[in-house]
């Protein structure tokens, strides 16, 4: 699981978090960077936190991305990709980004869910 928190990277705000891999820190980033050569299956969603966002459009883009990333490896038809956003839709300011966006979300099968808040971070079964 990979989670994209907002500005302030306060893990121990949410339980379960120090298990989760983020890619806002350069710490983060190279963890990531070093699980995804293995990941071949499976859910992944990207999180984010309440508050204020370093950069909103970030994970839309890390989720559109990822979509590359694991049809390139061959693998995407045996991934699931979860967008969850505290905001209604992507890009709250620019109702036409958000709806391009959403176009793009559906044509990925990336499931988006917004309006949602992370509570905490729990693995699946098999991670």
């Amino acid at each position: 699981m990979v989670v994209a928190l907002g500005a302030d990277y306060d893990f121990a705000a949410t339980p379960g978090m120090a298990d989760a891999t983020e890619f806002y820190t350069l710490a983060g980033a190279t963890r990531l960077g070093e699980i995804l050569p293995a990941f071949t299956k499976g859910p992944r969603s990207d999180r984010r936190g309440r508050g204020a966002f370093q950069m909103p459009a970030g994970t839309s883009e890390a989720a559109l991305m990822m979509h590359d990333y694991l049809s390139t490896r061959g693998i995407r038809s045996a991934c699931e990709i979860t967008l969850i956003l505290p905001l209604e839709v992507p890009i709250p300011p620019s109702p036409e980004t958000s709806r391009a966006l959403l176009a793009a979300f559906a044509e990925r099968n990336i499931t988006f869910v917004g309006d949602r808040e992370l509570r905490l971070v729990a693995r699946s079964a098999g991670w």
